[in-house]
């Protein structure tokens, strides 16, 4: 098990698809990589008990590192408010990852 903010997950590999498991304190979720390292694609699809939808990502080289882009478009199940609150919390998330990453 790791974790990154409040998140558990387990990780499988089916394929070449990555699988994780996640549970929070919503409850379980579970995230799908559909990626591709030769061309820096991170796509992933992230599905919990509220909502689904597909993340598209990318690692753009970047000097000596890189740059992630990622674009989120809100899924139907979700409202306006319920977005934003999910866009935070992934938001807070990135941001404690680039602080492991760059210690």
């Amino acid at each position: 098990m790791a974790g990154v903010g409040d998140r558990q997950h387990e990780v499988g590999q089916a394929g070449i698809r990555r699988l994780a498991r996640y549970r929070d304190r919503k409850g379980k979720g579970q995230l799908k990589m559909l990626s591709s390292k030769a061309f820096g694609i991170l796509d992933h699809m992230w599905k919990d008990p509220q909502a689904s939808w597909i993340v598209p990502a990318r690692l753009v080289p970047n000097g000596e590192g890189c740059t992630l882009l990622m674009t989120f478009f809100p899924p139907p199940a979700l409202d306006d408010q319920a977005f934003a609150t999910a866009s935070k919390e992934i938001d807070r998330e990135l941001n404690r990852l680039k602080e492991i990453l760059e210690r």
